[in-house]
């Protein structure tokens, strides 16, 4: 990855989310706006970032939400299709990537069982 590891990112994110619920926004508006901070340009450049984000943003959907978005779960579904395990390998350490490939295996356990809003 470019400017971060693995475990900054998900800190920055998960602070940042926290950050803006003790500003006073509603979850679902704290989601929003720690999700648009953390998407990095030109996208194609930043795929693996973007994925470490969507799927914490999903993460945190979950728990504060109780729902996942459905144009969240497209996104994320749509991403692993276009993510290979090289690309993964190649941008992240070795236990990051394990780590990485855990949370996946949680998630994807998690989304199982979890609520999709689909918003009209």
């Amino acid at each position: 990855m470019k400017n971060w590891n693995y475990q900054e990112l998900i800190n920055a994110i998960d602070e940042t989310f926290n950050d803006q619920l003790l500003q006073g926004l509603k979850p679902w508006e704290a989601l929003g706006v720690t999700s648009e901070n953390f998407i990095f340009y030109p996208l194609e450049d930043y795929k693996v970032e973007n994925f470490i984000t969507l799927v914490q943003s999903i993460f945190l959907s979950i728990k504060h939400l109780k729902f996942v978005y459905a144009t969240n779960l497209e996104k994320y579904n749509n991403q692993k299709k276009l993510l290979t395990k090289e690309e993964l390998k190649k941008n992240l350490l070795q236990q990051e990537y394990d780590l990485f490939i855990t949370q996946i295996g949680e998630l994807e356990l998690l989304l199982a069982s979890s609520d999709i809003k689909h918003v009209p």
